[in-house]
């Protein structure tokens, strides 16, 4: 791993400079298992911000999944002729978790639209 220690703020400096030094972690990848595995009692404040930064990615990573799940259920052979514009608030609505109540939702509207 070779990070400018220099250039990195300086609350992470030291922590940096004996991870570099270790000879024991330098040989190990570096992925989401090494932060997750270093030890808390000799790098505090490293594994802390490793941790945070990573949650913040395997959030959005989640979200597109879940998102791209709702697409293919969405948009199938049957319903290809849904219009980019209905199909954004399809994914919009089916992706939020706020609750939508659509008994009073058909009361308050004059004319519901009836399937044919």
């Amino acid at each position: 791993m070779a990070v400018e220690i220099e250039k990195q703020d300086p609350s992470l400096q030291l922590e940096l400079c004996e991870l570099q030094t270790d000879p024991f972690l330098s040989a190990k990848e570096i992925d989401v298992s090494f932060w997750k595995t270093l030890p808390v009692e000799k790098y505090p404040i490293l594994r802390d911000f490793a941790l945070k930064m990573l949650s913040m990615f395997g959030t959005t990573y989640i979200l597109c999944e879940c998102t791209f799940s709702n697409l293919k259920h969405i948009k199938s052979k049957e319903r290809n002729r849904l219009t980019d514009e209905t199909l954004g608030h399809l994914l919009r609505v089916s992706t939020t978790e706020i609750e939508v109540d659509f008994t009073k939702l058909s009361i308050e509207k004059p004319h519901p639209q009836v399937s044919h």
